[in-house]
């Protein structure tokens, strides 16, 4: 079973204490080391994973931090605080907080208060009060703020009892409002930790100096304070750092201060990055931006080392966000699948886990789960000493050829009945995502979506959690074999072909093990005969398929198929600046926040390929209209 030493570094307690007190201290908790990266980011975010979600909560861990917080009350009955102002339960309590918030459920769905609270709003701007009365008075609301509010470890204050009141009233309970005074009295950073991990991603480490805080470090080595406290352990009042300690330094970036009154969307707009880009580089904050605190440093670019990179052939260099733009070989052995164009790989040790890689090379943890699909649900399956790809290039798992068009790809997850199989790019839908959310993303428009996913239902409210989406897919036509109305230019197969396969072929499909013709008929909307015509080494029981070669699923017309072969464009889903292209496949539409740089990282393009089909942006992109659309695709 996963353990917790708090102490394994060593106590550097200032006053002695007694040998039962030390042995209490340093007995471990029977929880994962999770924990840890939870409490110190402050987060309280939904893990989309019950599985992962039942073993973070298991009973033993709960037991454990009771019988912990008596153990060494008992131990140290009879002791000095064993640092200045703090007792000896501190950090253990702060952790056990964290686990009573996020292993809160709602007595009758039994769903994880974390996802419902997800799952009610992206942002909620004026307050928990200003929520519909059937969210505000739902069982996870009303226990969070309980929760909240009943312990010093949380971030429950004076500005929250006013609307924890209005709750109350509205909702016809009562509760206690008192804001719980704090546990510890802190006058200098003084107590004990070690970095969190015996990996140090960026090479850099600092020597903790008298008077130091957590955000003086990061203001000097212009770093987020969030990912200095995660990977470090540090919890968020920087109440365990310690002078004389060695701690990690994170990979820089250029940083802001966040100020009283800032938002996630505010401080994306002002840098001109979408607040998807910004939650990207800052991986503590949750996507609700509840735990974004002012005074503390944010990354408004990628966390980056220095490299020597080998050039993509045929690659323009741009900036990109969160990838790479050059790609280096790998230095060791890497795992089944890891995608080769990446820009820097990291050696797993034995102690490593997901979230505390994801954390310490600035990668969103799906993204990295993506670029090394060899790791499985619950990432217990790391090889140390194998490199893990941690820097992508942004067109890692394109599929595009020379002419720009486009062979489709296989979904990351299981779909819905009915949804397209000639699709370009997917979303697996987390909690808390909606059509408006995809649309904004993706800048697809409603009917696109539900012609690429037909049983969505008009009001998507049907959004299957964990299912993939298609949210750039062929437009659909009337006279195209396969319905796609993809243009007329022909795709190269991705994998190899049988003999006798056609060349005139614009969607490609690679076998996979389970395929038939009938799954293929079904997902590409076409006939066997027209499967026979454009792959005529399939006999007539289609029992020849040849794992992993590649078949026409859509075709120029035969003797004895119709072809699609269209060269059908889309419409734009709103207002175009003057003089955009008409012949586009892919419409986006601008919103607050976004930017050149933005639209060319999402959707794999340059931006002379951005000016040529909108040309009357300028150089610079500084004149974007809002609300308007823009071609991303033609």
């Amino acid at each position: 079973m996963a353990q917790i030493s708090l102490y394994s570094g060593g106590i550097f307690n200032d006053a002695p204490l007694s040998t039962g007190c030390t042995t209490a201290l340093n007995a471990p908790l029977n929880c994962d080391p999770y924990w840890l990266t939870l409490t110190s980011a402050d987060l309280y975010v939904s893990l989309q994973d019950n599985s992962t979600q039942d073993a973070l909560c298991s009973a033993t861990c709960g037991s454990s931090f009771a019988s912990y917080h008596n153990n060494v009350l008992k131990a140290c009955a009879n002791d000095p605080n064993p640092w200045t102002g703090i007792p000896a339960t501190w950090a253990s309590d702060a952790i056990w907080a964290t686990y009573n918030r996020t292993c809160l459920k709602d007595p009758t769905t039994n769903i994880y208060c974390t996802d419902y609270i997800a799952s009610i709003s992206l942002e909620i701007d004026g307050g928990v009060s200003s929520l519909p009365q059937a969210q505000k008075c739902s069982p996870c609301v009303l226990s969070l703020m309980q929760q909240a509010q009943s312990t010093a470890y949380s971030n429950y204050s004076p500005l929250h009892v006013t609307d924890f009141l209005a709750v109350q009233q509205s909702c016809g309970v009562t509760f206690p409002t008192d804001v719980k005074p704090p546990v510890a009295n802190i006058s200098s950073p003084l107590i004990a930790t070690t970095s969190g991990t015996n990996t140090c991603l960026s090479g850099n480490f600092y020597t903790v100096q008298s008077g130091d805080n957590c955000q003086t470090i990061a203001a000097s080595k212009n770093v987020a304070t969030g990912t200095l406290q995660s990977i470090n352990n540090i919890f968020r009042d920087c109440s365990n750092l310690i002078a004389g300690a060695q701690i990690c330094l994170p990979l820089t970036c250029q940083t802001y201060l966040v100020q009283s009154g800032d938002t996630c969307w505010s401080i994306a707009a002002a840098a001109g990055i979408t607040v998807t880009t910004f939650l990207g580089y800052n991986p503590t904050i949750n996507p609700s931006c509840t735990n974004l605190l002012s005074g503390f440093n944010v990354c408004l670019s990628p966390s980056a080392g220095t490299y020597t990179p080998t050039t993509i052939a045929g690659a323009t260099v741009t900036k990109t966000d969160l990838f790479a733009t050059s790609t280096v070989p790998p230095p060791g052995p890497t795992p089944f699948k890891t995608t080769p164009e990446c820009g820097k790989y990291y050696q797993v040790k034995p102690d490593d886990f997901c979230q505390l890689i994801s954390v310490n090379a600035s990668i969103p943890l799906d993204l990295f789960e993506e670029i090394n699909p060899s790791i499985d649900e619950a990432c217990d399956n790391l090889i140390p000493g194998f490199y893990y790809c941690v820097f992508p290039t942004a067109d890692w798992n394109a599929t595009s050829i020379d002419n720009g068009t486009t062979t489709t790809v296989a979904p990351p997850a299981p779909t819905p009945p009915g949804t397209t199989g000639a699709c370009f790019a997917w979303h697996v839908i987390v909690s808390g995502d909606t059509c408006a959310v995809l649309e904004s993303q993706f800048g697809a428009t409603m009917q696109q979506l539900l012609q690429w996913n037909p049983q969505l239902n008009s009001g998507c409210t049907n959004l299957l959690l964990g299912d993939a989406y298609c949210v750039d897919g062929a437009p659909t036509t009337s006279g195209s074999a396969s319905g796609s109305g993809v243009p007329s230019t022909t795709v190269a197969p991705p994998a190899p072909t049988p003999p006798g396969t056609t060349n005139a072929c614009f969607v490609w499909h690679t076998v996979v093990s389970g395929d038939s013709c009938g799954a293929m008929e079904t997902q590409f909307g076409i006939t066997m005969a027209q499967l026979v015509a454009w792959n005529p080494q399939l006999n007539s029981g289609c029992t020849n398929l040849l794992l992993g070669e590649a078949y026409c699923v859509d075709g120029a017309p035969t003797s004895s198929a119709s072809g699609s072969g269209s060269t059908t464009t889309v419409p734009p889903p709103a207002p175009t600046p003057p003089g955009t292209t008409n012949a586009c496949f892919v419409w986006h539409t601008v919103v607050s926040g976004d930017s050149c740089g933005a639209m060319e990282g999402q959707f794999g393009i340059t931006m002379a390929q951005l000016v040529a089909w909108n040309p009357q942006l300028n150089s610079a992109c500084t004149n974007l209209l809002l609300g308007e659309a823009y071609c991303v695709k033609a």
